[in-house]
C-alpha cells in the first residue's frame, strides 16, 4: 500500500524542464490521483471488510455460481458508481455558475479532507495500540453493516444468483459510499476542474475501474478456494498501511481542491485557447504565444490565464 502512495507522489511531482517553472499543472497529475486514489480506496478497510464478508456468504455456492454472483456484484458496483459520480459532475458543473456556493463548497470540502486525513492517521495508531476493529473511527456504523449483511444473505440464498448479484450490488454500493464516498467525493470535484466533457467521463471511468479492481481480486480468490477467514486475516494485517495510505490521499486532495491553490504553487488545466493561433518572435518572449495583440504588444498567455 505505502509502495502505491510513492507511486502516486512521485508521479505529482512536476517535471523541472516544464513550462512555468513553480507551478504544478493539476492536469498533469489528474491521471495518476485519479487511478492510485480509486486502488487505495478499494481497500480502505471499511469498505474491504464488508467484501469480504459477501464473499464468505458464496461459499455454500459452486464455483461457477459464485463467479458469476460476484461479477455481477462487481458491474452493478461500477454502474452505480459511475452514475453517481455523473450525477455529482453535474450538480458541480451547475454550481460553476455560482462562485461563491462554489468556493465554499469546495472549501467546506478542502477542511473536511483535512480532518479525515488527521482522523485516518489516529485510527491507524490506535489500531496499532488495541488491534481491534472497534478502536476505528472512520468506518461504517454497525447497523449499515447489518443491513448489507441482511441483504446478501436474502438476496443470494436462490439460485438466481446473477440478477440476486446485481440487485445486492446496487443496495449494497449505495449504503457503502458513506465509506467510500469520502475519497470519491474530492475525486469528482477534482476531475470537474478538466473543462473537457470526454476527458471527465474517461477519468471517471478509470477511477471506478480501479475502485472494484480489489472487489474483483476478492471474488476470485473466493471462487478458487480462499477463505473469508484467510482474506479478512490478510485484511487485518494491513489495517495500518491502509489508513496511512488513506490518509495521504485525503491530505492531497485537500491541498488540490483549494480554491485558491496558486497559494499552494498549484494551477488548474487550463481552458481551451483560442481558435486563433499567430507564432511570433519577440525578445522578451522566447516562447510561442497563442495571440499577439496588435497595437498592445502584450502575448496572451492561455496557459497562466495572465495577459
Amino acid at each position: 500500500m505505502s509502495l502505491l502512495t510513492s507511486i502516486w507522489l512521485l508521479a505529482a511531482v512536476p517535471c523541472p524542464d516544464c513550462p512555468a517553472a513553480g507551478s504544478l499543472d493539476l492536469g498533469a497529475m489528474t491521471l495518476p490521483t485519479v487511478m492510485v486514489s480509486g486502488l487505495i480506496d478499494g481497500f480502505n478497510p471499511c469498505a474491504f471488510s464488508i467484501v469480504i464478508i459477501l464473499a464468505g456468504i458464496l461459499a455454500t455456492h459452486p464455483r461457477r455460481g459464485r463467479l458469476l454472483a460476484g461479477g455481477s456484484f462487481c458491474l452493478a458496483t461500477y454502474l452505480t458508481y459511475v452514475a453517481m459520480g455523473l450525477g455529482l459532475l453535474r450538480v458541480l458543473k451547475a454550481l460553476s455558475g455560482f462562485a461563491a456556493v462554489r468556493t465554499g463548497f469546495l472549501t467546506l470540502l478542502s477542511l473536511s479532507l483535512f480532518v479525515l486525513s488527521f482522523l485516518s492517521v489516529r485510527d491507524a495508531l490506535a489500531y496499532r495500540r488495541k488491534r481491534c476493529p472497534q478502536a476505528l473511527t472512520l468506518q461504517l456504523p454497525d447497523g449499515v453493516k447489518r443491513l448489507i449483511r441482511t441483504i446478501a444473505e436474502r438476496s443470494w440464498s436462490g439460485s438466481a444468483v446473477v440478477c440476486t448479484g446485481f440487485l445486492c450490488g446496487l443496495g449494497v454500493t449505495v449504503l457503502d459510499s458513506l465509506c467510500t464516498g469520502q475519497v470519491y467525493v474530492p475525486i469528482v470535484a477534482l476531475i470537474s476542474r478538466e473543462g473537457e466533457a470526454w476527458r471527465e467521463l474517461a477519468l471517471l471511468l478509470v477511477y471506478n475501474l480501479a475502485f472494484i479492481s480489489p472487489l474483483i481480486a476478492v471474488f476470485v480468490l473466493a471462487a478458487n478456494g480462499a477463505t473469508a477467514q484467510r482474506m479478512s486475516l490478510w485484511s487485518k494485517r494491513n489495517v495500518i498501511p491502509s489508513k496511512l495510505a488513506l490518509a495521504t490521499v485525503f491530505f492531497i486532495l485537500a491541498l488540490v481542491t483549494l480554491p485558491k491553490c496558486d497559494a499552494f504553487g498549484l494551477s488548474p488545466r487550463p481552458s481551451t485557447p483560442p481558435l486563433r493561433y499567430d507564432i511570433i518572435s519577440s525578445n522578451e518572449y522566447a516562447d510561442h504565444c497563442w495571440t499577439w495583440k496588435s497595437g498592445g504588444g502584450v502575448c496572451e498567455y492561455a496557459a497562466l490565464g495572465r495577459f
